[in-house]
C-alpha cells in the first residue's frame, strides 16, 4: 500500500466590495461576521472597573450587613398575617 498525501487547500477570495464571490464564501463570510459582532469588546478599563467594584461590594456586604437571623423575618411575616 501506498501511503499517499493529500493535502486540502482553502482559498477565499473577495471582490472588491468586500463580498464573497461564491455560496459557501458568502457563508463563511456571514459567520465570520456574526462571530465578530458577538465577541468581547471590553478592554482593560472595563475588566479593571468590573472587577474593582465587585470588590468593593464585596467589602461593603462583609462590614455594613447585619447578622443573619431568621427570626427578623418570621416577626414581619406574623404581624402581615
Amino acid at each position: 500500500m501506498k501511503n499517499d498525501k493529500k493535502e486540502l487547500e482553502i482559498q477565499v477570495s473577495t471582490e472588491k466590495d468586500g463580498l464573497a464571490s461564491t455560496e459557501i464564501e458568502k457563508s463563511i463570510f456571514e459567520s465570520a461576521q456574526q462571530l465578530k459582532d458577538i465577541s468581547s469588546k471590553a478592554d482593560i478599563l472595563d475588566c479593571a472597573v468590573a472587577t474593582s467594584s465587585g470588590i468593593l461590594c464585596g467589602m461593603l456586604d462583609i462590614l455594613l450587613a447585619r447578622e443573619f437571623n431568621l427570626q427578623i423575618g418570621r416577626d414581619i411575616a406574623d404581624t402581615q398575617l
